[in-house]
């Protein structure tokens, strides 16, 4: 009669999740192309721009990274 079994195994899906949202508002960019503030602006230069080649990302993330800093 053991019913202490499963007790740990609720911990273990609660430890990974915490490092995605704490700072998210962090690592948020304002696009060159259009000063939205996206999280993930290398996938929005794809998508919603269509800048398919990272080489022509790689400027566009820079001055981003850049404007954030002031």
């Amino acid at each position: 009669s053991s019913t202490q079994q499963r007790s740990s195994s609720n911990d273990e899906s609660t430890t990974n999740n915490n490092q995605t949202h704490t700072n998210d508002y962090e690592t948020r960019l304002r696009c060159p192309n259009c000063d939205t503030w996206v999280v993930n602006l290398s996938d929005h230069l794809r998508k919603t721009h269509r800048i398919a080649s990272p080489v022509d990302r790689k400027p566009l993330l820079r001055m981003a990274r850049l404007e954030k800093r002031r």
